[in-house]
């Protein structure tokens, strides 16, 4: 028997920057190396020593499986990242749609020019986990490779359903682990979440520092957090909340009305909240040095509920997809844009939903969202950018 730990490499300068890295060859960070160190010592904490430790060839691999094991791993090309091709050094933000929409649906949609085809990296890791099961060598063993060679991996260990090993979530230095006993992989499962954990304090770090710099003049200072679904704009804004105090609006009572959903009105980008209420019950009073109130609407029961004050703070911050919609963008001090990697989305609302939910958002709220996001043009026009 076996037992295989898969981990993604630590993060990386072009990470942070929300670029595409495919193969190209980019170290690990500081922040890196760290996160490889704290992954080491926590299997140092649990008593678990590797026999054996796999690598893609790229040296952010190799560094990550060299800190967290103690030792030189064996690179395997077999392990290195998807080939990006002319998409390599470029920002998440400047990629054109349709490549988002590929990494979010890889079974339904072909490879776009330019990538790896799939087929090719199914084959190219399969043959990895067929020279692993035949050695078959017991004990521990680590294996470090990259975000999508990771998803191609976990879903092949999966089986026919490998769509969801693809939609696992997948940040720098997460761990799965899998048992290769009697010629046969278990299904894998994740034994490490700090990872999003930490990505979230980051993102409240770097919001809070904006929140400093801005000039002093109005208040409350508004922040909206928009994006895209399953990006963690909740979770942000309530660690914002946690950190400093600042009460948070959410944009999912603002759906909008019966007599609202009309298909003209949704045909409109920005269409599906009721921008409308919001505008008059939270913002406008904000603005003005009255009282706003929060009224939750039950889309079960089409109900409003009770009226309830915003608290009075220095800060307010406003949370959920239209947040920035072009009615609302003026009210505002700070906005700021969450994005999801290609192929994280769907696997972060398939965690938080369920399948059958998951499907629902891939088929009619994301393709709403994706129309405000391109026709008001507000991934660019946001002042923060965080993935």
């Amino acid at each position: 028997m076996t037992t295989i730990y898969l981990m993604r490499h630590g993060e990386t300068e072009w990470n942070r920057q929300e670029r595409m890295q495919g193969q190209t060859d980019c170290p690990l960070d500081d922040s890196g190396r760290r996160q490889a160190a704290e992954a080491g010592k926590r299997f140092a904490g649990l008593g678990i020593r590797f026999d054996r430790v796999f690598s893609s060839t790229l040296c952010r691999a190799v560094e990550t499986a060299r800190i967290v094991s103690g030792e030189e791993p064996l690179p395997d090309p077999d392990l290195m990242e998807m080939g990006m091709g002319p998409y390599e050094g470029k920002r998440f933000r400047d990629l054109p749609r349709e490549l988002f929409a590929f990494f979010d649906d890889p079974v339904h949609l072909p490879t776009p020019e330019g990538l790896e085809p799939v087929p090719d990296m199914r084959e190219r890791i399969g043959r990895f986990l067929e020279k692993l099961r035949r050695a078959d060598p017991g004990g521990t063993a680590l294996v470090v490779a990259h975000g999508v060679t990771m998803r191609v991996l976990l879903g092949l260990l999966i089986g026919d359903d490998w769509i969801d090993g693809w939609r696992m979530p997948l940040e720098n230095c997460s761990v799965y682990r899998t048992v290769l006993l009697d010629g046969a992989y278990s299904r894998p499962e994740r034994v490490d979440d700090r990872a999003r954990k930490r990505s979230t304090e980051a993102r409240a770090e770097r919001v809070l520092e904006e929140l400093e710099r801005l000039p002093r003049g109005r208040e409350p200072v508004i922040a909206a957090i928009d994006g895209r679904c399953g990006a963690g704009k909740t979770t942000l804004a309530a660690r914002l909340a946690e950190m400093a105090g600042y009460p948070v609006v959410h944009m999912d009572d603002y759906f909008p009305q019966p007599y609202q959903r009309t298909a003209e009105r949704l045909a409109t980008p920005g269409g599906n909240v009721d921008h409308e209420r919001f505008r008059e019950e939270v913002l406008i009073p904000l603005r003005s040095g009255g009282k706003a109130l929060v009224r939750h609407y039950d889309c079960r029961t089409q109900t409003m509920g009770e009226a309830i004050p915003v608290p009075a703070a220095p800060v307010v911050i406003v949370e959920g997809s239209y947040a920035c919609h072009p009615a609302l963008w003026d009210a505002y001090d700070l906005r700021v844009f969450l994005d999801a990697a290609p192929g994280e989305q769907m696997a972060r609302i398939t965690a938080r939903n369920g399948a059958e939910k998951a499907e629902e958002f891939r088929t009619r709220w994301i393709p709403l969202e994706e129309l405000y996001f391109g026709a008001a043009g507000i991934a660019g026009r946001c002042e923060l950018y965080l993935e």
